[in-house]
């Protein structure tokens, strides 16, 4: 029998709770969230953006953290092929467990995890864990291991948002937490990992592209990838396969920076498929454009410019920092 080649469930919206690790009180969780608002929503803590309190709340980067929730599988998720959890960003080293069981160790707030667990789910409730250890201890005995003293030690040591060690404008709120959304990943046969789209020519006649598609597949054999319903037949390994595929774009429209015209865009739609079924799909969205670095010998040594379309363009700009210390609070429309 064969079930939906992919699907999948957001883990966020399930209720999720927190504690600290020293403690035996739980506490109700947000998640995407920061441990700094889950504390402040659960008013243990008061608003570190008030007043002096963020002085208060220095004792919170010292401490460990649990996070956990449960959910249910049914029978007709658990007959899928292969089932990934997911974790778009999770801040910053943590253990993950499902059911009691560790799947995997974290050290790294700017990457997605990916964690095959089809194996450690079962029919009916099972418990997600996520337990965090204090991102300045670990700091401090990474630290120890060099010979020497790095300069901002420990934040140097640590793969996390830098502003959160403190700024020359902003305060010091090291947190922790599950910062992005947690998903459960249903597929089968085959899904496309990754999509790199390279532009090899350029001109008013056409845009010669080469798209590299990588895909997994749970078996060898013929498939076809078709880019934008150009069908290609392929042969796939088990296992990790780097698809090399040409593509043309007839009279380009480019792509051109603000002020100069419009920002045409692209979409690519990359789609697999196997005895004429769609089991994967993934798009991209490009502009085609040229951008050159000019350095040139001139009056006072070399030229340092950009040239975009085979213009030069006139770059400036400023620092932006973080609208927010707790980046899970920033929504679109505080952004823009």
């Amino acid at each position: 029998m064969l079930f939906a080649q992919f699907s999948e469930r957001n883990l966020s919206s399930e209720k999720w709770q927190f504690k600290n690790t020293r403690e035996n009180s739980w506490f109700t969780a947000t998640v995407p969230g920061t441990v700094h608002l889950d504390l402040m929503n659960n008013k243990i803590i008061s608003d570190p953006y008030k007043d002096e309190n963020e002085k208060k709340v220095q004792w919170v980067e010292n401490e460990n953290w649990d996070y956990q929730t449960s959910f249910k599988i049914s029978p007709q998720e658990l007959k899928n092929q292969n089932i990934e959890l997911v974790f778009n960003g999770l801040d910053t080293f943590s253990e993950i467990y499902m059911n009691g069981k560790l799947l995997e160790k974290t050290d790294n707030m700017f990457r997605k995890w990916i964690i095959p667990v089809k194996q450690n789910l079962k029919t009916g409730e099972n418990i997600l864990q996520i337990k965090f250890k204090s991102s300045v201890n670990v700091g401090k005995e990474l630290a120890k291991k060099v010979p020497f003293t790095m300069p901002e030690s420990p934040r140097s040591f640590v793969r996390k948002a830098q502003y959160q060690f403190g700024w020359d404008w902003g305060p010091r709120l090291v947190t922790a937490g599950i910062w992005k959304d947690v998903k459960l990943h249903f597929w089968n046969q085959a899904k496309i990992e990754n999509v790199k789209i390279e532009q090899k020519v350029l001109t008013k006649r056409k845009a010669d592209l080469i798209i590299y598609t990588e895909v997994f597949s749970d078996q060898e054999g013929k498939y076809i990838i078709s880019i934008n319903d150009k069908p290609n037949n392929i042969q796939l390994k088990k296992g990790k396969n780097t698809i090399k595929i040409p593509f043309t774009i007839q009279n380009p429209k480019l792509w051109q920076p603000n002020g100069w015209g419009d920002p045409n865009l692209y979409d690519i739609q990359i789609s697999l498929q196997k005895d004429l079924k769609i089991i994967a799909e993934k798009s991209e969205r490009i502009g085609l454009k040229t951008i050159e670095l000019i350095q040139e010998k001139d009056a006072k040594g070399k030229s340092f410019y950009f040239k975009v379309n085979g213009n030069p363009m006139y770059a400036k700009g400023t620092n932006w920092i973080p609208s927010d210390s707790f980046t899970p609070r920033i929504t679109k429309e505080k952004y823009r």
